[in-house]
């Protein structure tokens, strides 16, 4: 999969529910339509000051740690 090719069209979010607030962080799930317009729920931890890298390969797949 050529990565410049692919669209960068964003998913619409239809409603955000957050599920807790803290000091540290927030949880949220949100209610979105994709650009393919399959309507899914995801779910987000934000947290002021932290970073996420994802990487992405040549054939389309991610890789994913877990800690």
């Amino acid at each position: 999969m050529d990565v410049k090719k692919m669209s960068r069209k964003k998913a619409t979010v239809n409603k955000t529910h957050e599920l807790y607030r803290g000091k540290l962080f927030s949880f949220f799930t949100e209610d979105v339509t994709l650009p393919n317009g399959t309507r899914t729920e995801i779910a987000t931890v934000r947290h002021p000051g932290s970073t996420g890298i994802v990487p992405l390969f040549d054939d389309g797949t991610i890789a994913m740690v877990s800690q």
